[in-house]
């Protein structure tokens, strides 16, 4: 590209923004409850079924109608459930146990209340004191983690 006003050529940059930590979605599932009421009702269901139609079908015929009854009593009895577990939840790591993840979170709450509303020195060491704890109990986990499955 050139400009006859002026002698220099013009210099491009292009940049991107990583971000430091990439957002993930949350895990969905569906699950069914499945305790000894429900299965105790499922069995009493199947049980008073009437069966007799299976006499008369093929065995695919007869193999799709047991499945549709079966699949008909489970999902009225133990019906299917979603549920999300948010990101902030997760264990991102091998090493991290529920425990690391619970202090994790603290951490962040320490510094959000440092920087948002707080900036004393108080809570400015209070959550330097609690990061350094947090990170050396993280290395030690780290640390031991890999230990053992390099010792298998």
């Amino acid at each position: 590209m050139t400009c006859n006003i002026s002698d220099h050529l013009p210099i491009f940059t292009f940049t991107t923004k990583k971000r430091k930590h990439q957002d993930r979605a949350p895990l969905q599932f569906k699950y069914r409850s499945m305790s000894e009421t429900n299965i105790n009702n499922i069995i009493t269901s199947l049980a008073n079924s009437n069966w007799d139609a299976l006499d008369i079908m093929t065995s695919e015929e007869g193999y799709n109608y047991f499945i549709d009854i079966l699949s008909q009593v489970i999902d009225k009895f133990a019906p299917e459930k979603e549920t999300i577990i948010h990101q902030k939840h997760t264990i991102r790591e091998p090493w991290t146990s529920s425990g690391l993840l619970k202090s994790s979170q603290t951490k962040d709450k320490l510094h959000r209340k440092y920087i948002l509303n707080d900036k004393s020195e108080v809570t400015h060491a209070k959550f330097i004191k609690y990061r350094n704890q947090f990170h050396k109990i993280k290395r030690i986990a780290k640390e031991t983690y890999y230990r053992t499955l390099l010792e298998r």
